[in-house]
């Protein structure tokens, strides 16, 4: 089920390690990750559906 309005989701990775924030608030970081070379959006275990709209990848820190 598709939820209402827009999400902003930010996933930065750096010296510092990675930080997942939804909407502005942070809400999982692992200290230990550093580097990451590949994303992967959606589970890779069903055919489940999922709705993107506007994404962006940057490869520079916000």
């Amino acid at each position: 089920r598709r939820s209402e309005g827009w999400r902003r989701i930010n996933f930065e990775v750096d010296a510092g390690g990675a930080r997942l924030s939804i909407d502005g608030q942070l809400v999982r970081e692992n200290p230990v990750l550093r580097t990451a070379n590949r994303i992967m959006l959606g589970s890779p275990w069903d055919a489940s559906t999922g709705w993107y709209d506007d994404l962006t990848v940057d490869l520079q820190p916000l």
